[in-house]
């Protein structure tokens, strides 16, 4: 829910229609018959929208403070100028009082509990137009409506994450404003609307009747083919589309749907069928129903004609497909027609950049041309929903431009009216469900106001706070245009479309600066190399699946036994002992090979050999020692193959060179020493260390340094070591602890030591003439004063700043490395080494 930029408030002041001299009145009633009215959904809706929230004003992380202004006591959290409507209201574990002015009122038409507006005990906001979870991390929403003629306000006695929508109608457009209590017409609307605001999981939203035709079509569509599956003449309304094909959803992923209005030679509508009826959930107008039949209810208008292509992206299976449709005739249509469309869109990895990160607090900066883009539409119409599947699950915020101005929320499950984490439930105008593999469905429908636009619209989403993480997001955006529109680009082949089989590897970012590139996997396609006996070039393994990093690898295609190809890597940081992660390509053509890391044999065979093309991962168990001087170098050499395999061509993906971690050592800790003399505390501790220096531990009582002094030996002790009791009298920021890890290195070398967890800062006290001086970021290796490298580290799968880092110089044999902490700091903690050993792992 973190925002990165200064969001202020962001209305929506769109060009509107003509205004017509007459406009039909709106009231509650009518507000809540358009809501569930799917038979106009393709009209423009002739409103413009605002979404106040609470955003962090300021651009920073607190984006629970955002408010227009105080009065008082209160916060107002959302002000607007009529003729409009409040059309929905969503809070995350709201609290204190809720008050609501309408119009000239000078008393609020409701001051309540703000909790109690979602709970089901206040007229008119009742079930279904209202809903709360009553748990921890928590959604509350209201779809309830409230027109105003001339102004509203909302206030809040206590902030809390919000979202609130208002739209505004045309100037003259007369608005009864909501009256409480309700009048009996009031009262029969909100129980009629109760009826169909629903999920349609059953029957169609429509009556049978003479004007809505049933088209059925069943079908078997060959392997790798693509047929022209309907078609309909108009004019006429396609009031709804229903599914079923043999198979499960992965059948669902390869099926690519694509509809044609009016001779159309490009698809308004180009997606696969799992992903267009919306994954596995259901809502008002999308789904999943009974007996496995998925529904589409968008009203989708026509002239002349459309038709509908599947084709079906398995290249060995055949497909049945079962499909309905719903074309009403007897219609009568606008001369301007504001066409059905719908596009998916995935990028299996999303790509990182460079990331600027807020110094205070420590959040990176949302750079929005990085965001996942769902959707970049240019031209005149409506947007009336979106569906995602996400993996994994990351903080992150949604980001809806109409006409260059942005639509902004607190964060993206907030968005989808989920809570603080995805929720399992599935609503007439959203739903959720998280899933064990890490696929997370999304999906909402703006029915209740409809997002309109006059030039563009772009749909996007963050991944991960300020766009750190490698995330694999697909999508549907559904909306009426008025045509022509922009050509869709193509989806990729069909393996493409598949779901991810294997994980994505969340990089740690060094920033220095405030800027920095993620340290990720090397991608063997762009290390330079040389080759021997063989041929290589780059692959574009997208019509094999979505588990190769970049939708790449390298293709080494030896011309037998005996001939190698050899990957010059980047330099490592750090001296010591490391392991080797690496992705390969198993496959029919696939051959054994060997895997050399300077010479010395970390997989002595790997037989690469396997029916269909699969990337997989492998980590040796051989350790090599690299020198922070040296150039590492991987070298891949073809062994044989086995009688199944029908070539000797290798691919490699991604290669990590991996520090082992140390599991050994003595760590010694002096203290709690007192940082200020007092009656109690009186004796002065110094050390003497290089260059003449007085390293001062602080003040003790008599034999109290050697009385708490505690050792530990690791390997037989816990993974954190608890620091020992506070001194008593004496605050916890005044108290100071010594430290003194002892390890011994095989190899002279520049090794990496941290602290974990992260610390503010290591720090050394120094006696100098004029005092005690602070060294921040400082230790000592064999007593002399080493600084920190000037670096954050930071994991964008936890959002946390990582242990702080030193590079070491340690020389062969024993080695001392010695720091000070301050008691109120952390409670536990632990020192590490990467590489000093060979003989243990991570």
């Amino acid at each position: 829910m973190k925002k990165r930029f200064l969001w202020g408030l962001f209305p929506l002041f769109l060009a509107l229609s003509a205004i017509a001299e007459d406009h039909p009145s709106v009231s509650f009633s009518t507000l809540l018959q358009k809501m569930v009215d799917l038979d106009s959904l393709y009209l423009d809706p002739n409103i413009s929208i605002t979404m106040w929230s609470s955003a962090d004003r300021q651009g920073g992380n607190l984006d629970d403070t955002g408010y227009i202004r105080h009065e008082g006591s209160w916060s107002v959290i959302a002000e607007a100028q009529g003729p409009g409507a409040i059309t929905r209201i969503w809070a995350l574990n709201p609290t204190g009082a809720l008050r609501i002015y309408i119009d000239d009122y000078d008393k609020p038409i409701l001051y309540e509990p703000f909790q109690v507006l979602f709970q089901n005990k206040l007229s008119p906001f009742v079930n279904p137009f209202v809903y709360s979870s009553n748990t921890e991390n928590g959604a509350c929403w209201s779809y309830v409506p409230i027109p105003f003629s001339r102004f509203c306000k909302i206030v809040c006695e206590k902030l809390c994450y919000y979202q609130i929508e208002t739209v505004t109608f045309p100037e003259g457009t007369k608005v009864e404003p909501l009256i409480l209590p309700l009048s009996s017409a009031d009262k029969n609307a909100i129980t009629n609307t109760a009826k169909r605001f629903q999920r349609y999981t059953n029957n169609p939203p429509f009556p049978g009747n003479n004007e809505i035709q049933t088209k059925s079509v069943v079908n078997t569509i060959p392997a790798g083919a693509s047929i022209e599956f309907a078609s309909c003449a108009g004019p006429a309304v396609l009031r709804g589309i229903r599914i079923r094909w043999a198979g499960d959803n992965t059948v669902g992923r390869d099926l690519l749907l694509r509809i044609y209005w009016d001779g159309e030679t490009e698809p308004s509508v180009l997606a696969p069928a799992l992903d267009f009826f919306g994954y596995n959930v259901s809502s008002m107008a999308l789904g999943l129903g009974r007996n496995s039949r998925r529904y589409c209810y968008f009203p989708m208008p026509y002239k002349k004609n459309m038709r509908i292509e599947i084709e079906n992206g398995n290249r060995t299976k055949s497909c049945n497909v079962d499909l309905t449709l719903y074309p009403q005739t007897s219609v009568s249509l606008p001369d301007t027609i504001r066409y059905f469309h719908a596009l998916w869109r995935r990028e299996n990895q999303t790509c990182l950049e460079t990331v600027a990160f807020n110094t205070e607090p420590l959040d990176p900066l949302c750079e929005p041309d990085q965001n996942y883009a769902a959707l970049s539409a240019r031209g005149k119409g409506h947007l009336v929903g979106i569906s995602m599947l996400r993996t994994p699950d990351p903080e992150s915020d949604a980001m809806i431009f109409i006409d260059q101005e942005l639509l902004a929320g607190t964060g993206k499950n907030g968005f989808f009216d989920m809570a603080g984490t995805l929720q399992k439930n599935e609503w007439p105008l959203a739903a959720g469900r998280p899933d064990s593999w890490g696929g997370d469905v999304l999906l909402r429908l703006f029915f209740a106001a409809p997002l309109p636009f006059q030039q563009g619209v772009a749909a996007m989403f963050e991944h991960g706070s300020g766009n750190v993480r490698q995330c694999d997001y697909s999508s549907v955006v559904y909306w009426y245009q008025e045509e022509p529109h922009t050509r869709f680009p193509w989806p990729d082949p069909a393996p493409a479309r598949r779901f991810r089989t294997a994980p994505i590897e969340h990089p740690i970012y060094e920033i220095y600066d405030r800027k920095g590139e993620p340290v990720r996997s090397l991608e063997a396609e762009t290390l330079s190399l040389e080759a021997y006996e063989g041929i290589f070039d780059p692959q574009d393994m997208r019509p094999f699946g979505s588990d190769w990093s970049g939708d790449q690898q390298m293709r080494f295609k030896a011309s037998k036994p005996g001939a190698s190809i050899h990957f010059n890597m980047t330099d490592v940081d750090y001296s010591g002992w490391y392991g080797l992660i690496c992705t390969l390509t198993e496959a029919p053509n696939a051959p054994r090979i060997e895997i050399q890391v300077n010479d010395t044999s970390v997989f002595p065979s790997i037989d690469l050999y396997g029916k269909t093309a699969n990337a997989e991962s492998y980590r040796s168990e051989i350790p090599v020692f690299i020198h922070a001087s040296d150039r590492p170098r991987v070298s891949v050499i073809v062994l044989g193959k086995n009688d199944n395999s029908t070539g000797y061509v290798a691919g490699i993906d991604c290669l990590k060179l991996v520090p082992n971690e140390t599991e050994s050592g003595h760590l010694l800790v002096q203290g709690p020493y007192a940082l200020e003399k007092s009656d109690l505390w009186t004796i002065p501790h110094h050390l003497k260390i290089a260059d003449d220096k007085r390293l001062f531990l602080g003040y003790s009582s008599i034999n109290a340094a050697t009385e708490t002094n505690r050792e530990y030996i690791f390997g037989n002790v816990s993974k954190t070591i608890p620091l020992p009791d506070k001194i008593e009298h004496v605050p916890e920021e005044n108290a100071l602890y010594y430290l003194t890890y002892t390890v011994k290195a095989e190899k002279t070398g520049i090794y990496a030591f941290e602290i974990e967890s992260a610390l503010p800062g290591s720090c050394l006290l120094i006696q100098a003439p004029e005092g005690i001086q602070t060294l921040e970021n400082y230790i000592l290796w064999n007593g002399i004063p080493l600084q920190k490298e000037k670096t954050i580290r930071y994991d964008p799968e936890t959002n946390t700043v990582l242990p702080a880092r030193f590079p070491v110089p340690l020389k062969k044999g024993e080695n001392k490395i010695s720091w000070q902490m301050k008691g109120d700091h952390i409670k536990q903690f632990r020192p590490r080494v990467y590489g000093l050993l060979p003989g243990t792992k991570k």
